[in-house]
């Protein structure tokens, strides 16, 4: 996985990244193909896009499906979004009909994204524990190289997670009862979760950094069983993650699979197992996933997740 690292102006940022473009606009200039693969990637069929020039044409290649990017919006000195790719095209019709303004070259080399979320991380803070110099400004788009990306990892654990840095990575193990899991928001000009990062780094040491599902050991994500917003008592509780890829943490969000009682993997009786997402889940389904020593699972939290996404 790469990470595109993006200075955004504030008329781009409103323009595409934070609004989502129509489908209806989108399918004036780019073919079909491309618009169903960007439709059965797309979180609630919102799409989001941003685009760079020529200048930045060498990046066009390196960059893949499910790769993210991190956006600074002008004048803010954060980082404020982050979103993940879902395709690309190059098309200056549809550039200069997103983005009219008058520069010397169109945005024609465009990056339709997905699951924009909302962060707050200083930027200097940030590029400097990625390796940057103080005086790096983020000029222009940027790959984060893999030596800066895995430097990082190895010392505080996922770009995604990162918000605070706790270096103590002891197991909490099963007999968690008088442990105290809730989190609060700070609340700033944005909500930061407090305690996350440890919680994350927690989690997927548990699961020894690789999938439960697949067994992947890259592009791991900390995932909640029952959401992070809505049941605070329980944010860090490690009983309530499962270390999962980023492709099977989605599915999992949105209820295309869950666990049994014995954590066998069941299918969403609403799952279209004909589409691509059905047919990649399939391959899984009825399978066992790798347990921790320490932290599994709660049924208690397992049971909720089954019964919020319809399964009987």
């Amino acid at each position: 996985m790469k990470i595109l690292l993006v200075p955004a102006s504030i008329e781009n940022t409103k323009a595409t990244l934070i609004n989502h473009v129509p489908i209806d606009l989108l399918k004036t200039y780019i073919n079909k193909t491309l618009i169903n693969d960007l439709l059965l990637s797309a979180i609630d069929g919102k799409i989001n896009l941003f685009a760079v020039t020529e200048t930045l044409s060498y990046i066009y290649n390196k960059i893949a499906v499910n790769d993210l990017a991190i956006f600074s919006v002008s004048g803010t000195n954060k980082f404020n979004y982050i979103g993940t790719i879902i395709g690309k095209t190059i098309s200056t019709t549809l550039g200069r009909k997103l983005w009219p303004y008058k520069i010397s070259k169109p945005w024609n080399y465009i990056y339709f994204l997905t699951d924009i979320k909302e962060i707050e991380v200083d930027k200097k803070f940030l590029l400097k524990k990625l390796g940057y110099s103080e005086k790096f400004e983020l000029p222009k788009t940027s790959i984060l190289e893999n030596k800066r990306l895995d430097l990082f990892t190895k010392m505080y654990g996922d770009v995604l997670d990162y918000s605070c840095h706790n270096d103590n990575e002891d197991y909490i193990g099963d007999n968690d009862e008088l442990k105290d899991f809730s989190a609060d928001d700070v609340t700033r000009t944005g909500k930061f979760r407090i305690g996350h990062g440890p919680w994350a780094k927690e989690v997927k040491n548990n699961y020894k950094r690789r999938c439960a599902v697949c067994g992947l050991d890259d592009f791991l994500v900390s995932g909640h069983i029952l959401s992070h917003a809505k049941n605070k008592e329980i944010r860090l509780n490690p009983r309530n993650g499962i270390c999962l890829c980023s492709n099977h943490d989605k599915a999992f969000e949105h209820g295309y699979f869950s666990l049994d009682n014995n954590y066998k993997i069941i299918l969403s009786p609403f799952l279209n197992r004909n589409l691509p997402k059905g047919k990649y889940l399939m391959r899984h389904e009825g399978k066992k996933i790798y347990l921790p020593t320490y932290g599994k699972p709660d049924l208690v939290f397992i049971s909720k997740h089954r019964s919020n996404f319809g399964f009987k």
